[in-house]
């Protein structure tokens, strides 16, 4: 009695952890997909006729993988010539990537970190994306103020133009009259 009752809690543990792993699956299957071919997600391919279809790797991460990592961010760096300051595309879309590949490692290990680190990475994104917009806003207020500013300098030179000779006239009147 004692000896099946354990056999089925290991079936449904061992059942509980298969689903667990196809869940962890999917989700890295969902999260990690190559977008337009930049990804540095390590991905498995298996021929199916003349069709490619990508896994995302299950394979745990090692010290190597992390130094293989960080060695191959500093090549395409270099290759695709980020700069090292200020807003940059590119270095901002090559540590994006790196980013995900240690969101997805992180995810093998233990999916619950992974998932955490999978939503402070959007927030981060939906930040900087505000923070471009309202970067923006400023930008086109700042030069339509710049052009409204130009377009008054006119009106405001022809009103002095015409107040200095308001002026002469008064000080000539009034030397007229001493």
């Amino acid at each position: 009695m004692f000896y099946s009752r354990q056999m089925q809690q290991e079936k449904r543990l061992s059942s509980l952890l298969w689903k667990l792993n196809q869940q962890m699956m999917i989700f890295l299957a969902l999260s990690f997909h190559r977008r337009n071919g930049q990804k540095m997600v390590i991905i498995q391919m298996k021929r199916i006729g003349k069709h490619y279809i990508q896994y995302v790797s299950h394979k745990q991460a090692e010290r190597e993988d992390m130094v293989t990592l960080t060695k191959e961010l500093d090549k395409k760096l270099t290759e695709r010539q980020a700069r090292d300051s200020g807003i940059c595309p590119i270095r901002d879309e090559l540590f994006s990537q790196c980013f995900d590949e240690i969101i997805r490692q992180v995810t093998i290990s233990s999916p619950e970190r992974g998932l955490l680190l999978h939503r402070v990475r959007d927030v981060i994104r939906m930040t900087i994306s505000a923070y471009q917009t309202l970067y923006q806003s400023a930008v086109i207020f700042g030069v339509r103020k710049h052009i409204q500013a130009q377009q008054g300098m006119s009106e405001k030179q022809k009103n002095l133009d015409e107040l200095k000779k308001r002026r002469m006239l008064l000080e000539n009147l009034s030397l007229i009259h001493i």
